[in-house]
């Protein structure tokens, strides 16, 4: 009995498996969509001077993401496999604000950390499951543009200063699509960014007997609803 059970889902797999035809799948050409999520920006925001302690704040900041992406994809013929390029570009809600003091000191001033918005080219690679659904990986690589600002500063006049910096990052995820129609499908994406450390202030001459530097380190994890259209 188990052995024939077992061979009947054998023979239905293989059945789905044989019934995917570009015509069914439909997983290739042009496309263009949407993205909404959420996304938590991780690593640290350093602020030293010319004493041995550092201020260190550890990131843990939610916000929401949205955005738009288009690109291309190929279904190659009896394989079930799908690749691709995709361009994209996103607006974060990233809007937080963080204490400069060194460790065990007093208040220095506050940086307000604001993510304006990141754009980028992607790489993928996919499976397809069935007629409606594929899993895929993908490999990135994006610029992001962040400002800092610095406020209430009580070691100089002006006690404000702002640095808008870009900083490239690699970014890894993957995620699944489900057709919903004949050329529009809806699905869920998680990505990684690695972004490069960047270092806006770093003085080379002492300010009030202090050389003082900033040391921003950011990294984001994201997850977001995705929607695209094939043409």
């Amino acid at each position: 009995m188990f052995s024939t059970t077992l061979k009947f889902y054998c023979v239905l797999f293989a059945f789905i498996l044989s019934s995917i035809s570009p015509a069914c799948a439909r997983f290739h050409g042009l496309y263009a969509g949407a993205h909404l999520g959420a996304m938590i920006l991780k690593g640290e925001h350093k602020y030293t001077n010319a004493s041995p302690k550092e201020g260190k704040v550890v990131l843990g900041d939610m916000s929401y993401i949205v955005g738009l992406q288009g690109g291309y994809m190929n279904y190659l013929m009896d394989s079930r496999i799908v690749i691709g390029a995709e361009l994209g570009i996103s607006m974060p809600g990233l809007n937080t604000t963080k204490d400069l003091k060194i460790e065990g000191g007093a208040l220095e001033g506050k940086v307000n950390i604001r993510h304006r918005y990141k754009f980028g080219l992607a790489l993928f690679g996919g499976m397809v499951l069935n007629p409606k659904v594929m899993i895929y990986v993908k490999i990135g690589l994006e610029s992001n543009k962040f400002d800092l600002n610095y406020s209430r500063l009580t070691f100089q006049v002006p006690s404000f200063e702002k640095y808008s910096v870009s900083v490239r990052g690699l970014v890894p995820g993957l995620g699944v699509y489900y057709k919903i129609g004949p050329k529009l499908f809806v699905g869920g994406e998680y990505n990684y960014s690695i972004m490069k450390k960047m270092q806006p202030r770093l003085d080379t001459v002492p300010l009030n007997g202090a050389a003082r530097g900033y040391t921003f380190s950011p990294i984001q994890h994201r997850v977001v609803a995705r929607i695209m259209r094939v043409f």
